[in-house]
């Protein structure tokens, strides 16, 4: 195996809608700045793949990667952000450990991404940030226009001499006309929900996607402008695309609303107390609340969303205004202040040998010295670990004053909690959730006591 097989690039999406793209081209462009040929180079990849919805156990390509280090056939790990290979603070700090401990390279190649440290605690105090960010992903829908789509429902594609054509499958292009003429005679917003959570012919989602693509009418549509596709063959015309399109924009933020009023799950999916399998969600339309059940035969283990949110939601409550904020600075900045007085030593043993190789080259050797050389050599490696222990040393006190700033954001967590909050502090806090019959089990990382937290 050559030395780049054993350089890794990992990247990860949430959801099928996103790219992994600009993490690869990114990660391309480092392997390039340094000479690396891409080509012998590994990529894995999760894509579709949510971290605060999946342990780091579940997901396929974090796994593999994880049996490549583990089989020491991995001596470097290229990834975007520290957010693509956990959004869960304890799954982080397992990953950096494993990455310290096999003696990893860790390449962060976002712009904004302090470099990895192989100082353990300081590094899993990067993972609380790392996991804080975002988890408010939405999904939109896609308005991207294409003049030759590769595949598109309700058409042939053919191609002669170089020409490509599109011409209505006979067996699907019926589903597409009838969807437009449904959609023309939609006079209410209660008409227009109902025919969105109807599930014949499609799923919601795509329906929007069919009935937004002006290349069902034969047309390229740029902004308000459009484009005539002569190798299209309409199934709908102009003005019923436009009239369609009109009654979308006039509910479409009826039926978002009614979305958006839709429970999510607060946290990941809770375990069967019974058979330990993670359960699962069923809804009967995109409106319905849900319930989470067990599919391993435990028809009486169920329980609704909104009834598991609030278990969750009260949990939490009941806990934070317990916790002392106070012990949670205290511990976290005494923490890295002893990570600081470490390096600190470290730092002061580092330029006295520094100080003594210098004294002892000018002292004793002359540059036709065959120990020259080697004794340059060993005084740029102290120099180079002197900087790096610098740099560690600057990153505490950035983390201690971010510390500060996160438990001063703490604070107001007992005054009020929006439902991003609760998702955060789930993340944080819950460890795991198990649900019997007539009951919900919550096991928190940690709980409050008069003297703190444990």
């Amino acid at each position: 195996m050559s030395k780049e097989e054993y350089i890794i690039v990992y990247s990860r999406v949430s959801s099928a809608a996103q790219s992994l793209s600009m993490q690869i081209s990114l990660a391309k462009q480092y392997l390039e700045r340094e000479n690396i040929d891409s080509s012998e180079v590994q990529f894995i990849d999760d894509h579709d793949v949510s971290a605060t919805k999946l342990s780091m156990y579940d997901r396929k390509g974090l796994n593999k990667l994880i049996k490549q280090i583990k089989a020491d056939k991995a001596h470097k790990v290229i990834v975007y952000k520290r957010d693509r290979l956990a959004r869960n603070f304890y799954e982080y700090s397992e990953l950096a450990k494993l990455f310290i401990n096999y003696n990893l390279e860790v390449i962060f190649t976002a712009s904004d991404e302090p470099p990895f440290s192989n100082n353990l605690a300081l590094e899993s105090f990067y993972g609380i940030f790392a996991q804080m960010e975002g988890n408010s992903i939405k999904s939109r829908t896609d308005d991207v226009r294409k003049q030759y789509p590769s595949n598109i429902f309700g058409y042939i594609r053919n191609k002669n001499e170089g020409l490509v054509t599109y011409t209505a499958n006979p067996e699907k292009a019926d589903v597409v006309r009838s969807l437009f003429e449904k959609a023309a005679s939609i006079t209410s917003a209660e008409m227009f929900i109902d025919f969105l959570i109807e599930k014949h012919p499609f799923k919601f989602e795509q329906k929007i996607k069919v009935l937004t693509n002006s290349f069902y009418a034969g047309y390229f549509q740029k902004n308000e402008l459009f484009q005539k596709l002569s190798h299209v063959e309409p199934l709908t015309d102009l003005s019923s695309f436009k009239k369609v399109n009109s009654i979308i924009d006039t509910y479409l933020k009826d039926f978002n609303n009614a979305l958006n009023l839709t429970p999510t799950l607060m946290y990941k999916l809770p375990k069967c107390d019974y058979c330990k399998n993670t359960m699962k969600v069923k809804r009967q339309h995109p409106l319905d609340s849900g319930q989470i059940y067990c599919s391993n035969g435990h028809k009486k283990v169920e329980i609704s969303i909104v009834e598991y949110n609030q278990q969750i939601s009260l949990t939490l409550h009941e806990e934070l205004l317990k916790f002392k904020h106070s012990h949670l600075r205290k511990i976290a900045v005494n923490t890295l202040k002893g990570e600081k007085v470490a390096l600190e030593q470290q730092l002061k043993q580092l330029k006295n040998n520094y100080q003594n190789a210098l004294l002892d080259l000018t002292s004793s050797f002359d540059s036709v010295d065959a120990r020259y050389d080697k004794s340059l050599a060993t005084l740029d490696l102290l120099k180079n670990s002197i900087s790096i222990t610098l740099d560690e040393i600057t990153m505490i006190d950035n983390l201690i004053e971010e510390i500060k700033t996160l438990t001063d954001y703490l604070n107001s967590f007992n005054l009020t909690l929006s439902t991003e909050d609760l998702i955060n502090i789930a993340t944080l806090l819950v460890e795991d959730i198990h649900v019997g019959h007539d009951f919900t089990s919550i096991t928190l990382f940690l709980t409050a006591t008069e003297n703190g937290v444990t």
